[in-house]
């Protein structure tokens, strides 16, 4: 089991200075870095002015994926889906609900494996939907299948520091 911390990846900020972490804008794909815990919630892209702590899943491209998965210095669960997947989208609800209630501890976001032939194979997605958690490169954790919200927040709740 993975519990995630808030381990160091190495950025620079605007003024040139290294900072020890880092959010992917899941917008426009700027790095930008982490602030204090207490002003995640309000936290905006400096490159886009974009929310980087949105209250639901997002959509990405598999390119925004990849950086975030490397980047995000807290935890990021990813959806990996797709269209034709009936599980697929049952599990988008029930995971919209999960993460709202995780709403400044994690990230969301959702990843169409169609979008990209070649994600299936590099994170061996055999099922779909897939939950993973990912923090600062590492993937921590992964569930197939579709489950209900309280049971992806029992997840959730069981492989951070989130206290929700």
């Amino acid at each position: 089991m993975c519990l995630v911390t808030r381990a160091p990846v190495h950025i620079c900020d605007m003024e040139g200075e290294m900072t020890k972490q880092a959010l992917v804008c899941l917008y426009c794909a700027e790095i930008n870095a982490l602030p204090k815990p207490a002003d995640l919630e309000l936290c905006v892209c400096t490159a886009c002015g974009r929310e980087l702590m949105p209250q639901v899943p997002i959509d990405v491209s598999p390119d925004f994926f990849a950086k975030a998965a490397r980047f995000d210095a807290i935890p990021l669960i990813v959806d990996f889906w797709a269209p034709w997947c009936a599980t697929s989208r049952l599990l988008k609800g029930e995971l919209q609900d999960a993460a709202s209630a995780f709403a400044g501890c994690i990230r969301a976001i959702a990843v169409n494996v169609e979008d990209d032939r070649h994600l299936s194979t590099a994170y061996a997605i055999d099922v779909l939907p897939t939950l993973a958690m990912f923090q600062n490169g590492v993937e921590c954790w992964r569930q197939s299948g579709v489950k209900r919200a309280h049971l992806i927040e029992d997840w959730i709740r069981g492989r951070t520091s989130c206290l929700v």
